[in-house]
């Protein structure tokens, strides 16, 4: 009568009156080493190319099947199938092949199987009909809470549902819909301290653009061409200005009478508007001084009403830009001073047009005094003590 082999992993079962004088060695000690193979067996299973391995498995001989470490090596050229027989047995599995953009799945021959996970170590179960991975299907839950920090290598939890109480985590679009709604938004207790505290940052943009901008009721956006802030009211297009300190341009007064206010230090006596100018008026304090120890200066927007002194004792040049690049408001006046030895170059930027009487663009000599007004975009006057 002739041997059998058992179901699952191929261990010779001896006949009655079978292998007389051989029935220890070899075949016991086979059965033995057989034996040793499905409990704790490592084999290495190529999966270079493009071609379905199917493992070996041999009667009554060490075959891949049996062995309960498959690790997969290789690199793939296709996507395929590592397929085991139709058997109830349990593996652990290591993928260390490379995949190249393809996809490993270990099955049995009947079934659908399961995808390893590249570069990981899983144990997966074959039930005769179909191959699963001992962990797919259970819930977090159903695992005792970690007793250390927990690495994701880099992967997301997703599709969370909203917290409820302080301990839950959030998804980004919760926490984003949560603070675009806020009324006010919330910050760290140390947001006050310029070292440590949350930064915040408003919106921002340059004079041009926020000119078309109409933003919502008790918004502030900040001006970047003229370090300001705008604030929206939700219907006026570009919103109203709060003008840093120094930097007032023209005041519009449409009817009323400005009495006892102090402007830049200079007190306006009682005066009524006409047509744009006060009608009476006394200064009782001089401008902003704007000193230059260089050779070289360009107007900038704070320049506006100021008086720059060139305090050099080489020439000194001083480029007026163009209002694309410095928007210093039309109307205003600047003066300039040459208090050191250096006489001063008046240069208009490609574009500027520099008017003066008979084509004058320096000052005289030292202690010379010039007066720049904007008449128009890129049109100015030059007059005082100057010369060409």
């Amino acid at each position: 009568m002739a041997d059998s082999a058992t179901s699952r992993n191929d261990l010779r079962k001896q006949s009655l009156a079978s292998n007389r004088g051989t029935w220890g060695a070899p075949n016991l000690n086979e059965a033995f080493d057989s034996i040793d193979e499905s409990l704790d067996g490592y084999v290495e299973i190529d999966v270079s190319g493009g071609s379905n391995v199917t493992l070996t498995t041999t009667d009554y001989a060490s075959n891949e099947a049996r062995q309960r470490i498959l690790k997969f090596t290789g690199t793939m050229t296709a996507s395929i199938s590592v397929i085991v027989p139709d058997v109830e047995k349990w593996y652990i599995i290591w993928d260390a092949s490379t995949r190249a953009g393809y996809t490993l799945t270990f099955k049995n021959s009947s079934g659908t199987g399961v995808t390893p996970t590249n570069g990981q170590r899983e144990i997966v179960i074959c039930d005769a009909s179909e191959v699963y991975k001992v962990e797919s299907g259970n819930t977090l839950s159903s695992i005792g809470a970690p007793t250390a920090d927990v690495d994701l290598a880099g992967y997301k939890i997703t599709t969370l549902g909203s917290p409820s109480v302080a301990t839950d985590a959030a998804s980004k679009g919760y926490v984003d819909a949560t603070i675009a709604s806020a009324a006010i938004l919330p910050l760290t207790s140390d947001w006050g301290n310029v070292t440590t505290g949350t930064t915040v940052q408003l919106k921002r943009d340059t004079t041009g653009n926020i000119a078309s901008y109409t933003g919502s009721a008790g918004e502030v956006v900040v001006d970047t061409s003229r370090n300001s802030l705008k604030v929206q009211d939700g219907s006026t297009a570009g919103g109203h200005e709060i003008v840093p300190q120094g930097s007032m341009d023209a005041v519009a007064i449409t009817g009323g009478t400005v009495s006892g206010v102090t402007i830049n230090n200079s007190t306006v006596g009682a005066t009524t508007p006409a047509t744009g100018v006060f009608t009476t008026a006394r200064v009782t304090a001089g401008q902003i001084v704007n000193e230059q120890t260089g050779t070289t200066y360009t107007l900038v927007l704070a320049d506006a009403g100021k008086l720059i002194e060139c305090n050099n004792g080489s020439p000194f040049t001083l480029t007026v830009p163009l209002n694309s690049s410095v928007a210093i408001p039309v109307g205003s006046q600047i003066t300039v001073v040459q208090t050191g030895a250096g006489q001063v170059t008046f240069s208009a930027a490609g574009g500027v047009t520099l008017n003066s009487r008979g084509g004058a663009t320096k000052t005289f000599a030292q202690y010379s005094i010039a007066v720049l007004y904007k008449q128009a975009t890129d049109t100015w006057i030059l007059g005082g003590d100057v010369r060409t």
